[in-house]
């Protein structure tokens, strides 16, 4: 099935009221996109192939992670976007929409309030006139992308009418707030604001994305996606699924160094990736597109 834009996947999930985990591919894992396209097939629901630039540059090349992902993605029954995560400078996301990413997120949290206006209104504006969809960043979610052991910091949250100026003025499709989630492993359990997420809900009025869900009780992620989360970013847990497995695997089979190793992480990524499915509430939607 062709590539499609996140706002074609949000505009049906706006409708249907699910959201869609955004998988991450560790790098430009290739068994991993396999297992993330194989499994949302299996459960007939759409899928989000999720990658940041600096990863793909570092363990893969971006240029050929994206065309293996395009030839996969296009063998694949359900509806499919390709989709480039946290990505700090503009010359990135021009380079991943050249590849054939079909959505682009432009993480300016890290800059002062009206130059990530400027810039992200920049990656706006080249972004639509090739009709690929952006993803922004207000507040700061706990952590840096990649750590592996954070927390949130309430000063950091995004302000609801502070939410409202920065979409208006940016044209942006979806608004990644800061909630009380982190990137990586918590040190406690996160605790959600939902108040403050309604609040950002009713005051922008566009999909919202949930960022730092590893370890956020599915239950709280469910009450997250009924207030307006549309989309679920899953980094950590994945590459934390995948290893654990292959290490039981290859204690258990200390000789075995086949294929078999890597199908066992594999196989480790399909149970939890069906339960997320069907607890986001995107299980069969793709009958939708």
């Amino acid at each position: 099935m062709p590539l499609i834009t996140m706002k074609q996947l949000y505009d049906v999930a706006e409708r249907r009221g699910f959201a869609v985990p955004g998988y991450d591919t560790a790098g430009g894992q290739l068994g991993h996109l396999d297992a993330i396209l194989r499994t949302a097939e299996e459960m007939n629901a759409p899928a989000i192939v999720s990658e940041g630039y600096k990863a793909m540059r570092f363990y893969f090349d971006p240029e050929c992670y994206a065309e293996a992902a395009k030839a996969a993605i296009r063998k694949t029954k359900v509806p499919v976007v390709l989709h480039l995560d946290h990505s700090f400078e503009f010359d990135h996301v021009a380079r991943a929409i050249q590849y054939g990413f079909t959505s682009v997120m432009f993480d300016g949290s890290r800059l002062p309030y009206e130059e990530n206006v400027r810039a992200t209104r920049e990656v706006v504006q080249m972004a639509h006139a090739v009709d690929v969809t952006v993803e922004a960043e207000l507040g700061k979610v706990g952590g840096l992308e990649g750590d592996t052991n954070s927390q949130a910091d309430e000063s950091f949250y995004t302000d609801p009418e502070l939410a409202r100026d920065f979409v208006e003025k940016t044209g942006i499709d979806a608004l990644a707030p800061a909630v009380g989630t982190a990137h990586g492993f918590y040190k406690e359990e996160p605790r959600l604001d939902f108040e403050r997420l309604r609040k950002i809900k009713e005051a922008t009025r566009v999909p919202l994305v949930l960022h730092g869900a590893t370890g956020v009780p599915l239950a709280d992620v469910k009450k997250g996606i009924e207030l307006g989360i549309r989309k679920v970013n899953i980094a950590t847990q994945i590459r934390s699924t995948f290893v654990k497995a292959v290490h039981a695997y290859m204690d258990a089979h200390p000789e075995d160094y086949s294929e078999r190793v890597i199908k066992s992480g594999r196989a480790a990524l399909r149970e939890f990736m069906v339960e997320q499915i069907q607890t986001f509430g995107c299980a069969g939607m793709a009958a939708e597109f």
